[in-house]
């Protein structure tokens, strides 16, 4: 198990050392700057029982490696601006795992400033009933980042009634030796993957959580106490539903 410094984070500024991968646990608006020059996994979890605004920007320098993963599984509205700058030999994988019951506004922007830099972005959602998604992901490479790679996978899955599911994924390429790619899948539940899981003895509900469990839940190993407080979550939205 790979160890993670857990830290509460509450309405401010916070800036991470090198090699040392961290939890945070959001409560608050949160502005976070990054400056990294070697390597970590950040996983930022929204804990707010509350509408919240989280800010995140940043810069990998060279050779750095960073993966950041944002979980969300809040009742509440979001509002998420992420934009880093990926410099010479840099990689940055960027995870994004969000329920949407309310009102949520994602915007990423990932930029290849210099040659054989990577960015691989994977996000998942499900839109519950009266859910309003909107996310922007762009992946950016500039001229000069020759022999660089920006890919971006976005997954939604749609419960009926949502409001809106509206997911705009985008590519700006300056360079011609590059590796580039985004694809995009959303619709709703499959009632025949349902029914299939039902006649292995699942009921409705046990099935609905298995489903939120695959596109949502951590693949990481991460601190009991919180996993199961994660897997409560799923429960109560559950029961909702």
């Amino acid at each position: 198990m790979v160890d993670y410094l857990i830290k509460d984070v509450d309405s401010r500024h916070l800036h991470l050392n090198r090699d040392v991968n961290y939890i945070l646990l959001v409560n608050d608006d949160l502005k976070l700057s990054l400056e990294l020059d070697g390597e970590s996994h950040l996983i930022i979890l929204n804990q707010a029982s509350k509408d919240i605004r989280i800010q995140n920007t940043g810069t990998l320098k060279k050779d750095a490696y960073l993966k950041i993963t944002y979980i969300d599984l809040s009742a509440h509205g979001l509002d998420l601006s992420s934009d880093i700058s990926v410099d010479e030999g840099a990689s940055l994988e960027v995870v994004l795992k969000i329920l949407v019951a309310t009102s949520k506004q994602v915007k990423m922007n990932y930029v290849n400033h210099k040659a054989h830099s990577s960015v691989l972005i994977d996000n998942s959602a499900i839109v519950l009933k009266n859910g309003d998604l909107n996310l922007r992901c762009t992946g950016d490479i500039k001229k000069g980042a020759h022999h660089s790679a920006s890919h971006q996978h976005t997954r939604t899955l749609t419960f009926n009634e949502v409001k809106r599911a509206l997911c705009i994924p985008e590519l700006l390429i300056d360079e011609d030796e590059v590796e580039a790619s985004h694809a995009l899948s959303s619709g709703a539940i499959d009632e025949d993957i349902l029914f299939y899981m039902q006649t292995r003895g699942l009921d409705e509900k046990a099935a609905m959580r298995l489903l939120i469990h695959s596109y949502l839940m951590l693949d990481e190993k991460i601190d009991q106490s919180l996993m199961d407080k994660l897997e409560k979550q799923v429960d109560e939205i559950c029961m909702m539903y």
